[in-house]
């Protein structure tokens, strides 16, 4: 079993915790600013606390993707897909989310978010060789 990285987001208000991910966060999981984020594949453990060690959220899931994307303004960023979410935390995130629709913004979907460009298959295909038609029988 692989290693839980523990990531603790700490705002001083809950207001300072929405002006940064109120629109990079649904149940579905979050684009995490970081100037070391966690590498794909890897599991963490998010606890966002706001002034005195007041706990607003904690969720654990798996590192999608991690490097330079995600509209991030060319910031290290990861997209982290939760498995797992308490209660207070999934009813804040709906209230987050609930708010933004009622203000008309765009709701953010994980599976949208582009990361890194990864290269495609046709992107590491060999060019065939190209064979003059005279010198095939």
């Amino acid at each position: 079993m692989s290693e839980i990285r523990k990531i603790i987001l700490q705002f001083p208000s809950l207001g300072a915790f929405l002006s940064e991910y109120g629109e990079r966060i649904s149940v579905e999981g979050m684009l995490l600013r970081s100037e070391a984020p966690p590498a794909a594949g890897s599991r963490v453990d998010i606890e966002v606390v706001v002034a005195e060690g007041m706990r607003l959220l904690r969720a654990q899931g798996e590192t999608l993707w991690s490097g330079t994307g995600g509209g991030g303004g060319g910031q290290q960023a990861a997209a982290v897909r939760f498995d797992e979410l308490d209660e207070a935390s999934r009813t804040l995130i709906h209230r987050i989310v609930d708010q933004r629709r009622r203000d008309g913004a765009a709701p953010f979907i994980l599976a949208d978010v582009q990361g890194p460009r990864q290269p495609r298959p046709r992107d590491l295909a060999v060019p065939a060789a190209v064979v003059p038609a005279e010198s095939v029988e």
